[in-house]
């Protein structure tokens, strides 16, 4: 233990004075790369850079659908009949709110009133919509999550067989 001790300085002085020669800054790295690991990481910095848009648009997109749909929830239970709350309209992108002016158009039908099979139908055809709209591009979020570090090992072993 105390022979490591002792030679512990003196590694980490070598360590500190040993050359690798050459400018090794990362853009550097970058233009001296073949053209497949070049394509690799711009494909990489592609994917990141739209992940990331798809990410932020979707936490504002579903931040937004929450406090609208709250807002709803609190004017329905507060409304003093439903024609007053569907007239109000301020929530009119709250998903909730869209289910329900379907829910209620659907009723007021005279073939529907009778049969409500039919306004289960027009509500979960709604219901899917709106959660079709929340998820859009959540698929492409999936595929690049499992794409992604396929890329990059591709792209790691194409540099190392150059290299060698």
């Amino acid at each position: 233990m105390i022979s490591l001790l002792w030679a512990a300085p003196i590694a980490a002085s070598a360590v500190e004075t040993a050359d690798i020669g050459g400018n090794h800054h990362i853009f550097y790295l970058f233009w001296q790369a073949d053209i497949v690991v070049k394509f690799a990481l711009l494909l990489l910095l592609l994917f990141s850079v739209v992940s990331w848009a798809i990410i932020i648009i979707k936490h504002r997109q579903l931040k937004s659908a929450r406090i609208r749909s709250h807002h709803f929830m609190t004017s329905f239970w507060h409304a003093a009949s439903l024609e007053a709350l569907i007239a109000k309209g301020a929530f009119r992108k709250s998903p909730i709110f869209n289910i329900f002016k379907t829910g209620i158009a659907s009723m007021r039908e005279p073939s529907n009133a009778k049969n409500l099979a039919f306004v289960k139908r027009d509500v979960m055809r709604t219901t899917e919509e709106e959660i079709e709209q929340l998820e859009y591009y959540v698929p492409f979020l999936a595929t690049t999550a499992s794409a992604a570090p396929f890329i990059g090992l591709f792209g790691t072993v194409w540099g190392i067989l150059n290299a060698f």
